[in-house]
């Protein structure tokens, strides 16, 4: 049994009724053999700003993002923002900002051109939404909202998206608990209800959309609670 025909099987099991995807690299991917390939383009757009210049880009932002993660390492957080990448750019190149902040927003627009929808992943999605599987979408790639949003508009099949945080811990903090038997990661879902406790609505942070955003937490609260009192 091959992997799709594994994970299809997993997927139209009747006991399983919520199925989560990554974005990136499941059912997003780029035509590239390794990401850091997107920075060779950066590279040649860094050129034509600067035509006479030693200085390899691809190379620079390859580095900058890894003394970044570095950065990071034991403050509790896991991942950076491209925010902070080009940060780290500009401390270790001194390019100016202005320069800097171009060539940040190329890498925004070349992401959202070079992905698209992967077959793979798209027909296992496909499969649990044909068998009213909920189905939840998850990412904690750097790249900022707009522009996962934008890869998502390009991507319309697509429809809800949970930007997952695994920092604000101490590093040796491992949030595990057990259902049915399994380790799993605790997770907390955090929805804004634009209402004060004692007050009410607060009619500054009006949101049309609140039942909407609750309907999938609500759901997951339920399938956990099916599972964890049903074997």
């Amino acid at each position: 049994m091959n992997i799709i025909e594994f994970l299809k099987k997993k997927i139209t099991n009747k006991k399983i009724t919520c199925v989560s995807f990554d974005i990136f690299d499941t059912l997003i991917s780029r035509p590239l053999f390794e990401p850091k390939d997107l920075f060779c383009f950066l590279d040649m757009y860094y050129r034509k700003l600067i035509p006479r210049t030693n200085l390899n880009f691809a190379k620079s932002r390859e580095v900058a993002e890894k003394h970044a993660r570095d950065k990071i390492r034991n403050t509790g957080h896991e991942e950076i923002t491209l925010d902070q990448i080009y940060e780290q750019l500009y401390e270790e190149c001194n390019i100016n900002r202005d320069i800097l902040k171009k060539i940040q927003n190329r890498e925004r627009e070349l992401e959202v051109e070079f992905c698209g929808r992967r077959n793979f992943g798209y027909e296992l999605y496909l499969l649990a939404l044909d068998l009213n599987k909920t189905v939840i979408l998850t990412s904690d790639m750097y790249l900022d909202e707009i522009t996962i949003k934008k890869i998502l508009e390009k991507n319309p099949s697509i429809s809800l998206v949970l930007d997952i945080h695994r920092d604000g811990i101490n590093e040796n903090t491992r949030l595990v608990t057990e259902v049915n038997g399994k380790k799993t990661a605790q997770i907390m879902f955090f929805n804004g209800m634009s209402r004060f406790k004692n007050s009410g609505n607060i009619d500054y942070l009006y949101n049309p959309y609140l039942y909407e955003n609750l309907a999938p937490h609500v759901t997951i609260l339920v399938f956990h609670q099916t599972a964890t009192h049903t074997s």
